[in-house]
């Protein structure tokens, strides 16, 4: 793609109390005033919005045909890869 961040989707399911805990840490200190995103975004919670410098794996069932992710669970931080190393998978709805 074009190195652009645009937005797939929202996690809600997980993580633990202590791990939303930490991670609203850690984003918190990351916490920027504008959207990061290239497209508009908008949300169906309230949100704020950080520099995008910490890489999450979130297992997933499929892409929606609008592009997002259907049925996305927190699997954890990913502090071994930068941001700049993460691409869409190849033959996924997304890559068009």
């Amino acid at each position: 793609m074009d190195n652009k961040l645009i937005p797939i989707g929202q996690v809600g399911t997980g993580f633990s109390e202590e791990e939303e805990e930490l991670i609203l840490k850690i984003l918190d200190n990351l916490r920027i005033e504008n959207s990061p995103f290239s497209i508009p975004f908008i949300p169906k919670k309230k949100v704020f919005y950080c520099k995008p410098e910490i890489v999450a794996r979130v297992k997933f069932h499929e892409w929606t045909k609008d592009r997002k992710l259907r049925a996305p669970v927190f699997k954890g931080l990913r502090l071994d890869k930068s941001p700049e190393e993460c691409e869409i998978e190849e033959g996924s709805n997304l890559k068009k």
